[in-house]
């Protein structure tokens, strides 16, 4: 059994090595059962050697999935059978932004948020920084970017940080 643990959007790939002590040369079909798991329709593993199969995980938004690989040997009939597992985390921060602004004056900046998935996503727009405001949710088309406009609007001097953003107001 194989456990994949990652944040969504990142790929993680787990190589399984497949040894073949036989005299003949192997194709193994895989069978590959499981949301957000993928690999080759097809392993080659020549006679006396090892070959590696790579499973990939890759999810797209926080989730737990299980599954499993069936890798079918054509050449003699045998199988071998792996459980498989994926949590998808907290996607990672996608930049890491500092704006300078000035105290008592609004500053935009403008963010291109991407969506690389085939269905449209609405996001919920969320800050722990106070002086920050803008819209409270942005839609974004299939496989494209929309543009989401932050306003800041600091009301003193200094370093204001947040988990998502960073920013530098000054007079």
């Amino acid at each position: 059994e194989f456990e994949f643990i990652t944040p969504a959007g990142e790929a993680l790939i787990q190589d399984i090595p497949i040894s073949n002590v036989t005299q003949q040369d192997w194709k193994l079909r895989a069978i590959l059962q499981g949301d957000r798991f993928y690999g080759p329709p097809f392993l080659y593993v020549p006679a006396g050697e090892t070959a590696q199969y790579s499973v990939m995980f890759k999810p797209i938004s926080k989730c737990f999935s299980t599954g499993k690989l069936l890798l079918q040997n054509e050449t003699d009939g045998t199988e071998h059978i792996f459980g498989l597992k994926g949590i998808g985390q907290e996607p990672l921060a996608l930049d890491h932004i500092v704006i300078n602004c000035q105290v008592r004056q609004i500053t935009q900046k403008v963010l291109m948020v991407p969506n690389y998935t085939n269905d449209r996503l609405t996001f919920k727009v969320v800050s722990d920084i106070p002086v920050i405001s803008g819209p409270q949710t942005l839609t974004v088309k299939p496989g494209t970017s929309s543009s989401y406009t932050l306003s800041i609007s600091p009301w003193k001097r200094g370093l204001f940080q947040g988990n998502k953003i960073v920013y530098m107001c000054d007079i």
